[in-house]
């Protein structure tokens, strides 16, 4: 079962806990106020069917075995990404504004038939996990963007991994990456990808 809540601002408070097989669906153009820390589980589902931003002064943790997928939605309060869980960005533009405390789980953006993926990110972070970037449209190339501000870097952990795929297997598509990036882990490259940085890449790896 689906509830479907379509409201200007839905608010999770300090005993908000989301349990059972039933989810939620939040429509509309919406803001999800996180007063206090919110944790996303394995047996909770969380969908954003609408234009969601999230914003308040608690940490969005998505835990082991949990998946919130992002299509142009915004996440104003700080994120971390658990080992196990996993954030994906599909079609449209979506933000993370706030400070992404770690990544030792999944981070996949990823274009879809429905069109392509741009992640930006405010503020450097270490991925301890693993950021795919991926087209999966077996008609038609898509673009897709991974951005991180100037005078930010991303720095890849000894135990991390970035990954440049195109699951649709379609030649004409774009991926981009747009960061300066301190490489201490490996990246894998299986399709062609452009790597733009306005300061300095360095790798110390494979």
């Amino acid at each position: 079962k689906t509830l479907t809540i379509n409201s200007a601002t839905t608010q999770f408070g300090s005993s908000t806990v989301l349990t059972g097989t039933g989810s939620i669906n939040l429509t509309g153009t919406q803001n999800l106020d996180l007063p206090t820390s919110f944790s996303l589980t394995s047996s909770s589902a969380l969908l954003f069917g609408g234009t969601v931003t999230v914003s308040g002064a608690g940490t969005f943790n998505i835990q082991t075995g949990a998946l919130l997928t992002l299509t142009a939605d915004t996440i104003n309060t700080n994120l971390d990404i658990q080992t196990g869980g996993q954030l994906t960005v599909a079609e449209g533009s979506s933000s993370l504004t706030a400070v992404v405390t770690t990544v030792s789980g999944d981070l996949l953006v990823q274009s879809t038939s429905a069109g392509g993926a741009t992640l930006t990110v405010s503020n450097g972070f270490s991925n301890n996990g693993t950021i795919t970037l991926d087209s999966n449209y077996v008609i038609g190339g898509r673009t897709t963007t991974f951005n991180l501000a100037s005078g930010q870097t991303l720095v890849n952990s000894d135990t991390g991994t970035i990954e440049f795929t195109n699951s649709g297997n379609r030649s004409n598509s774009v991926i981009n990456f747009n960061a300066e990036l301190d490489n201490q882990g490996t990246i894998d490259v299986d399709h062609d990808t452009t790597i733009t940085t306005s300061g300095t890449l360095t790798s110390t790896h494979g």
